[in-house]
């Protein structure tokens, strides 16, 4: 049985004609899974936004708005698997810390499967799943598994779990759409897992001409270079639309 509560929160999302919605969604072992909701359309494609190592779901405060206007819906999660960012706590962390449940990075795979389920029950249409760092190599996992994904944007991905889990062995021959980038210093590990993939549909970006940023912060407005990495991935995206 799916449990997910109903949204109890609006915030009007500055310069922007979107509601930013505050959700909860209920994980497979009972934790309270905090996200924003960013509404373009019914009709409209979704994606699952999850953040990188000591963040939270406002990694994606300025990139869900841009997405929107791309034409898609956003789900951005707090995974347990967090910390404090732009001043604010990681709500899923806190929930997970104050039961002693474990929060290394594994331990977010169930909240991002969770946060594909609800996204799936809501729009009634399969989902993109964009990570960031180690919810990237998640993501990559979690779309080759499971059904009613339609493609994976991955930034920074790469193998965060020691002996846990060995991310090109699992992605091995998966044909799901994927992109993949990340900055100059990851191009070696990332075109690795690149390889792994059998996908008709995949694309490999790494920055020429300067170092480029770790994980989704390479979309952030404060990169200077924020436009290339946006340009590669519209081309990507609407093919999905």
């Amino acid at each position: 049985m799916k449990h997910f509560f109903l949204l109890i929160l609006l915030y009007p999302f500055i310069a922007f004609s979107q509601k930013q919605e505050k959700i909860y969604i209920i994980s497979k072992d009972s934790i309270i899974i905090t996200a924003h909701n960013y509404h373009f359309s019914d009709d409209a494609p979704v994606i699952v936004l999850c953040h990188q190592a000591g963040y939270n779901k406002l990694e994606y405060q300025t990139i869900a708005p841009t997405l929107n206007k791309l034409g898609f819906n956003c789900i951005a999660i707090d995974q347990r698997s967090g910390g404090v960012f732009g001043n604010k706590p990681n709500e899923t962390n806190n929930v997970a810390l104050r039961k002693g449940l474990p929060t290394h990075f594994l331990d977010a795979k169930q909240d991002i499967e969770a946060a594909v389920e609800y996204a799936i029950e809501k729009y009634k249409r399969p989902v993109i799943i964009m990570g960031s760092s180690y919810s990237a190599s998640l993501a990559m996992v979690i779309g080759c598994e499971q059904k009613d994904i339609l493609a994976v944007v991955a930034f920074s991905p790469g193998e965060y779990f020691g002996d846990k889990l060995n991310v090109a062995k699992q992605i091995k021959n998966c044909t799901l759409p994927m992109f993949l980038a990340g900055s100059k210093d990851e191009g070696k590990a990332i075109e690795e897992l690149y390889t792994k993939l059998k996908s008709k549909d995949k694309v490999l970006f790494i920055p020429v001409g300067h170092e480029g940023r770790h994980g989704a912060s390479s979309l952030w407005n404060d990169n200077e270079n924020a436009s290339e990495y946006w340009k590669i991935l519209e081309d990507f995206l609407f093919k999905y639309k």
